[in-house]
């Protein structure tokens, strides 16, 4: 079986870190190794990463890197990507609970689409296509999770499996893609170092001929943000203003005028958007 790289990238929050982790190894069964980033955390995050060993047979390596300064989401998930060997590379971010299967079951979507390059699950707190209380309603799990969310997240398999809706955008807090898309595609963009990356690389693998798909039949849970809460409202806005910015300056130009940011993610008249949303979201009905 191919082995997998799961990049995660951490910053303070020593128990949710420790939450999310826990959960990982214990519900991703299929071989992968673990690249943790962790970007200058407190000594108490940084301490515990030193001696931190996953207890799974399905890890088959795992390394930590300790970073002397904090330049960035989008610097540290690189590194981890550097490091990675898997054939198929999953980022996560440390606020992801993932639940049994969700690691086999996004892969197996990009290998029975070869045309899909990336691939994200639906979910609590996650926006765009992948919002499922936005889309479909109340969730049947409780807050917080427990074994509850496990049984929802089987059930949704269960019901849907292999079902999937084509995007535009997948959000970067659970993202799976190829190695080819690596190659190709290359890095995240460090000019996004805090907002936008996604964005940014959703765009760039939609340009390179991939398609992004969105799988119905995986669920996780977001909490959302932990890291980003820890800076000062001022250091957060600033951060997503600046990461905003970049984007824009890098893209305004390479379309026309006629053609906008939210033509290029949200719209999804025919003349932008030609995707085929399958399944119990719209009935496999092309739009």
């Amino acid at each position: 079986m191919e082995l997998s790289s799961i990049t995660v990238v951490t910053y303070n929050n020593l128990a949710v870190t420790q939450n999310m982790l826990s959960n990982l190894v214990k519900h991703t069964k299929t071989p992968y190794e673990l690249i943790i980033i962790d970007n200058n955390s407190v000594s108490e995050l940084k301490e515990w990463l030193k001696n931190y060993r996953p207890n799974s047979s399905y890890c088959q390596k795992h390394k930590v890197i300790i970073n002397q300064e904090n330049n960035g989401y989008a610097v540290a998930c690189n590194q981890g990507l550097r490091e990675s060997n898997g054939e198929y590379i999953a980022i996560l971010n440390n606020d992801v609970l993932v639940t049994e299967g969700w690691l086999k079951y996004l892969i197996a979507h990009l290998k029975k689409n070869p045309q899909a390059g990336m691939v994200g699950p639906m979910g609590k707190n996650i926006g765009a296509e992948q919002n499922y209380a936005g889309i479909y309603g109340a969730m049947g799990y409780s807050y917080p999770p427990d074994q509850s969310l496990q049984k929802f997240a089987k059930q949704l398999y269960e019901e849907w499996t292999g079902d999937y809706t084509e995007t535009k955008v997948l959000i970067g807090c659970c993202l799976v893609f190829k190695r080819e898309v690596l190659n190709e595609v290359g890095l995240l963009d460090e000019g996004c170092k805090l907002s936008a990356d996604d964005f940014d690389y959703s765009l760039r693998i939609r340009l390179a001929g991939y398609k992004l798909y969105v799988a119905e039949d995986v669920f996780v849970h977001h909490i959302c943000h932990v890291g980003f809460k820890t800076l000062s409202q001022e250091e957060r806005d600033r951060h997503i203003t600046e990461g905003w910015n970049y984007f824009h300056q890098k893209w305004n130009n390479h379309f026309s005028d006629e053609i906008t940011m939210d033509d290029l993610f949200y719209n999804q008249s025919p003349f932008y958007y030609t995707g085929l949303r399958k399944g119990r979201r719209l009935e496999a009905e092309t739009i």
